[in-house]
């Protein structure tokens, strides 16, 4: 991960502080570093002192050495600092490295009057080729399409071809014994500059000579390695010296002197600073500060406050930061904005015991750094070391708004108090006006559903015209997040306008037939889904869930078309006299989806309660009294009844009521039956509520 993005790098889901997984469980995790960011992302240790490094795509490829005891490289992955592969040598390299994209190229030192080696390395670490050198290689070789020529510690030049290692051919030009260090102004010339005379030869590519006439002649002893810009060449030379040389008039410009010692290369910016029309050089020196020199004359534009020790690498610069290695301290961050009242580092941090000779690598806000004595450390280090706001007020200066939205909400994250913490989160949401989904994902994260919402809304409709997928996704996220709300109006107008955006098909659902209910008794409920959207809806599946005996699920196989609606009933058991049925729907398009459409509807079931049936066998002249503490309804079933009273007492009641008239009476009896005795005495059987029947009447 290049920083600590509070956002899922998978899904784009806002994480809260301190968790270390993405909410939506992602396939990988988010690796969130939260406590300060101080510590460095990873590390990773080698035998000897690091001298230089190349980037090869996404591998870092570091050299390292100690002279009489070897060396070798190591290609780290940025991303992790797992070691990609390796490769060791007898000779100790030093900073003779080089790569172009497809091949690195690399020389080692001699020692005790041996030659060094020239190797040539594929993508994968496999040698291709080496070639064995009448002296140590000290500078890095200079590398096209065809050929690789190298300058060694005696003042040779000498050029291979760049696939075989065959010899192409020695410079005719004696260059005193040192350091040759190479560079190249364009495709027809190759200048050569003399570490121990200063003296500057144009050859030819091809070995056939001098291109000028004449060296340049600067009696000036080089300490760095050359920077070419706009046609001007720049160096470090003893005296604390920094030399212009413009190679059209084969003169020296100017000369900068105060500056104790210049080793690293002079770099310049990507563009000038805000109020400066030149791009500035950048030089760190000796003298413990890091300059940004004017190219037109050698004057200082802008320079650091004093450091604790001196520089002997280049500068790194990318991105409005400058980033240099202190020897035997660590690194410092500034910004480029050349802002003279501020000469104070964004950040700092410091590597116990080391020496720094290779120049630092910014890639996308990382640092990485190579460091070591006796041995080598390598470190991958976040450039703000943990300071969010000051990341925040950084990217924001520079016009990189939407890391300075990141960072202003990572520091909200670190804030305890919640003033200082909301006004951080308004800052980072203001960031993000141009893409205000950033910001709504943010308020999700954190919990604030009609924040994010609103937001969502915001995003949408900015996009609208323009991007109406995309602006369709941003309303359906919003109508997800009101539901939760339960602001169902808003849900509906937020799909809506997603349906309408998307081209989305959008089920309608509606009450066809509440029917009348008994507890516990199935009955049939009646729903009609019409298709009000703009696409064909797939994968249709019902579920009902409230007080009913079991869930009740129903799937369509068959696509419901645009303007397209079928009738379907249900069967359900109601459990209580009234409840909340929720009915849902979710269903697809033509679009494959993570998250399916919804539709909802809430129906309140109301049902006539379940009777509570009390079963009598027979009774011939009894009274019964029957007290009961159920609301329900209560149902008496008799048998053979004969002059028989039944008094039911509700919970409650002081005085008992009659009962109901049995669901089952007795049968009765034609009169033809009766006795004699019986018939005679009809007074009996009314006065116990049972009249005398007729023959022709049939039983009630």
């Amino acid at each position: 991960m290049q920083f600590p993005n509070p956002f899922c790098p998978v899904c784009t889901r806002f994480v809260a502080a301190r968790k270390p997984d993405c909410p939506a469980k992602c396939d990988r995790p988010l690796e969130m570093e939260t406590r300060s960011g101080k510590e460095p992302i990873w590390r990773y240790h080698v035998k000897y002192a690091v001298h230089a490094v190349v980037r090869l795509d996404n591998l870092l490829v570091f050299s390292y050495g100690k002279i009489g005891y070897g060396g070798g490289l190591v290609a780290l992955n940025m991303e992790d600092g797992k070691s990609a592969w390796s490769f060791s040598t007898p000779g100790s390299v030093g900073n003779a490295l080089t790569t172009d994209g497809q091949a690195v190229y690399f020389g080692t030192l001699g020692y005790n009057g041996t030659g060094g080696q020239l190797y040539c390395l594929n993508r994968e670490g496999k040698q291709v080729w080496v070639q064995t050198l009448e002296a140590g290689a000290a500078t890095p070789p200079l590398v096209d399409e065809a050929r690789v020529t190298i300058g060694l510690s005696n003042g040779q030049v000498l050029s291979y071809d760049a696939n075989t290692g065959k010899l192409i051919f020695k410079s005719p030009v004696e260059i005193p014994d040192g350091k040759v260090w190479l560079i190249r102004p364009d495709e027809q010339m190759i200048l050569a500059l003399s570490e121990t005379s200063g003296t500057i030869y144009a050859l030819r590519p091809t070995g056939l000579g001098q291109f000028w006439p004449q060296p340049i002649q600067t009696n000036a002893k080089i300490n760095s390695a050359p920077s070419l810009f706009d046609g001007k060449l720049y160096f470090g030379s003893e005296g604390g010296r920094l030399i212009q040389v413009d190679i059209r008039s084969k003169a020296v410009s100017w000369v900068r002197d105060g500056l104790t010692k210049v080793m690293g290369a002079p770099v310049t910016s990507e563009k000038a600073a805000k109020g400066h029309s030149p791009k500035p050089l950048w030089v760190g020196a000796w003298d413990h500060r890091l300059h940004a020199i004017n190219p037109q004359n050698g004057h200082d534009l802008w320079k650091s406050n004093y450091l604790l020790h001196g520089i002997n690498t280049s500068p790194a610069i990318e991105g409005g930061l400058a980033v240099v290695c202190v020897n035997e301290y660590g690194v410092y961050v500034f910004d480029t904005g050349l802002d003279a009242e501020d000469n104070e580092p964004l950040s700092d941090y410091h590597i116990h015991g080391a020496k720094l000779f290779t120049p630092p690598v910014l890639h996308k806000g990382l640092i990485y750094v190579g460091a070591g004595a006796d041995q080598g450390e390598i470190l991958a280090l976040r450039w703000h070391m943990g300071k969010y706001l000051v990341a925040a007020k950084h990217y924001e200066a520079v016009g990189n708004m939407h890391e300075a939205g990141l960072y202003y909400a990572m520091a909200a994250l670190e804030e305890n108090d919640e003033e200082h913490k909301q006004a951080l989160l308004k800052k980072a949401e203001a960031c993000w006006k141009s893409n205000p989904a950033w910001a709504a994902r943010m308020w999700e994260g954190l919990g604030e559903e009609l924040k994010a919402a609103e937001v969502y809304c915001l995003a949408g409709n900015r996009l609208r015209g323009s991007d109406n997928k995309l602006a369709a996704e941003y309303y359906f996220a919003a109508s997800r997040l009101f539901w939760c709300r339960k602001l169902y109006d808003r849900e509906e107008k937020a799909f809506e306008e997603a349906s309408i955006l998307g081209e989305w098909p959008r089920i309608n659902l509606k009450l066809r037939n509440n029917p009348d209910m008994v507890q516990g008794k199935p009955a049939n409920l009646y729903l009609r889904a019409e298709n009000i959207g703009k696409a064909q809806a797939a994968g249709i599946f019902f579920s009902l869930a409230g007080s009913i005996k079991e869930m009740a699920t129903c799937e369509v196989k068959t696509p419901l078309e645009k303007d397209g609606w079928f009738d379907f009933s249900v069967p359900i058991i109601q459990t209580k006299i009234s409840s909340l049925l929720e009915v849902e729907v979710e269903y697809g398009g033509s679009e494959q989806r993570s998250i399916p459409f919804t539709a909802r509807l809430s129906v309140t079931l109301t049902a006539t309660p379940e009777p509570t049936i009390i079963y009598m066998g027979d009774s011939v002249f009894g009274t019964i009294n029957i007290t009961s503490s159920t609301k329900r309804p209560v149902e008496i079933v008799m048998g053979d009844s004969v002059g028989t009273e039944v008094n039911f007492n509700p919970t409650g009641e002081e005085k008992p009521s009659k009962a109901p008239i049995p669901t089952s009476p007795p049968p009765a009896f034609p009169r033809s039956e009766l006795s004699e005795e019986l018939r005679m005495d009809e007074e009996f059987w009314e006065s116990h509520g049972q009249s005398v029947v007729d023959e022709e009447q049939k039983p009630g």
